[in-house]
């Protein structure tokens, strides 16, 4: 009974990169009365752009020729942001960080670099050491509105949600409608509890987003926030549609591709979601996603074929777990099944470095896997303490419940998780049944 999750995270960050261009000021669009864009207009719309793989060996030229141009080093950055979130190259984020670090060291007035080096620092999970950043950032800006929402960001992955969740107010007072002010709403409809209008919202960020013009791997990215808003719903048949849409825009589109991975499951489709996990393994090998396909591979009945997929998996997870912290939950995820222990230990040192729900979920079922049936009562009460209406997060809470002696709590938080979304996981679906057919 595991649950693995693509962070939420990954559809801000490009919003925080973006900057000025989502929050430049246009009309609020009517979710209802606006139909949705047409992906191959925003793909002519971003026509013009060169690979990131280009711009970034333009950059590097410039940096070696000269070493103190911190313009173009700043841009190097940047461009590595950009492209270790497109091709999943997690070495990229720390590349991307020595050169803002020295571009910022060299022009300690430049708003792009030290945002640049905030944002290097979110990306690898370091929301404590960015927030210092950005706070020191907005004292010398304090009107520049990517920097507000830089730092509400931060505060949401920290688990300070109050702090964040005024911060959004105020800037969706003060930028309403635009596409990184819209991204952020929904982010916390959908943090607390509510899922259709979160599906709204991302809506609305995808129509403006359609105006502006963007890189076809931002364009995918805002096709992704709708339909991992809609996968969270539920509502897996249009976060299929929403997916297929921004992968027309960008067919090599990391994120999208994962969660089609588990839209395709939830339907049923697993001969499809297993060649798709197979095809995007040759790509970029990753524990959570080795484990996924196992999983898929047990309910087909190749129970060999899961053997190595965790095998694999074991081996990409021992290789990584101390290289790159930003990917200790997904690893630490991928252990639940075959380590337990080692499984608590990664997310105790998550969870120090932020408290969000996510992670205290997580956290949670670790302490439950481990016997330690107090503990997890606690944390889980804390982690669903917004209201979230995530299948996985209220799966875990009713099982925890039901482990406690609330038999009426647990077996309520078990038929919202199979309400919410019937699909959402092969195993804990069906872990979930069993305890109701009790």
């Amino acid at each position: 009974m595991i649950t693995k999750k693509i962070p939420v995270a990954l559809f801000v960050v490009a919003a925080l990169i973006a900057g000025s261009a989502l929050l430049r000021k246009d009309p609020i669009p009517d979710a209802a009365a606006v139909p949705l864009p047409d992906p191959q207009v925003m793909l002519a719309n971003g026509h013009g752009y060169r690979s990131l793989e280009e711009v970034a060996a333009t950059w590097r030229a410039r940096v070696r020729q000269n070493p103190d141009d911190y313009l173009s080093r700043t841009r190097l950055g940047r461009t590595l942001l950009a492209l270790a979130r497109e091709t999943g190259d997690l070495s990229l984020y720390g590349r991307a960080e020595a050169h803002l670090r020295t571009a910022s060291a060299a022009a300690a007035n430049d708003v792009s670099a030290a945002t640049g080096l905030a944002a290097s620092l979110s990306a690898q999970h370091e929301f404590t050491d960015a927030l210092d950043r950005l706070r020191e950032i907005r004292a010398e800006w304090p009107d520049d509105p990517s920097i507000q929402a830089a730092i509400a960001d931060a505060h949401i992955d920290l688990g300070q949600y109050q702090t964040a969740f005024a911060a959004i107010d105020d800037l969706a007072r003060a930028f309403p409608g635009t596409a990184a002010t819209l991204s952020r709403q929904a982010r916390v409809a959908a943090l607390t509890g509510h899922d259709d209008q979160a599906v709204e919202l991302s809506a609305q960020a995808l129509v403006v987003t359609a105006n502006i013009g963007v890189r076809p791997s931002d364009a995918a990215s805002s096709w992704f926030q709708m339909a991992f808003f809609q996968h969270q719903a539920g509502s897996v048949d249009l976060a299929e549609q929403s997916l297929r849409s921004g992968l027309s825009i960008d067919p090599r589109h990391l994120p999208s591709r994962e969660l089609l991975g588990k839209v395709l499951v939830a339907q049923g489709r697993l001969d499809r979601a297993a060649d798709l996990y197979e095809d995007i393994l040759e790509v970029t090998p990753a524990a959570d996603l080795h484990g996924l396909l196992a999983e898929v591979y047990e309910a087909q009945g190749r129970d060999e074929d899961a053997t190595e997929q965790n095998r694999l998996g074991t081996q990409v997870a021992d290789q990584q777990v101390g290289r790159f912290p930003a990917e200790r939950r997904h690893l630490a995820s991928f252990f639940a099944d075959t380590d337990p222990e080692r499984f608590l230990e990664l997310m105790e040192q998550d969870v120090a470095t932020r408290r969000d729900v996510y992670g205290l979920d997580l956290l949670a079922w670790a302490q439950f896997l481990n016997g330690d049936e107090d503990a997890a009562l606690e944390t889980s009460r804390d982690a669903m303490r917004l209201g979230t209406e995530d299948a996985s997060m209220l799966f875990h809470a009713g099982m925890i419940e039901l482990a406690a002696g609330d038999e009426s709590t647990g077996r309520g938080l078990l038929e919202r998780a199979l309400a919410v979304n019937p699909g959402f996981d092969l195993r804990d679906v069906a872990a979930a049944e069993d305890a109701l057919a009790v």
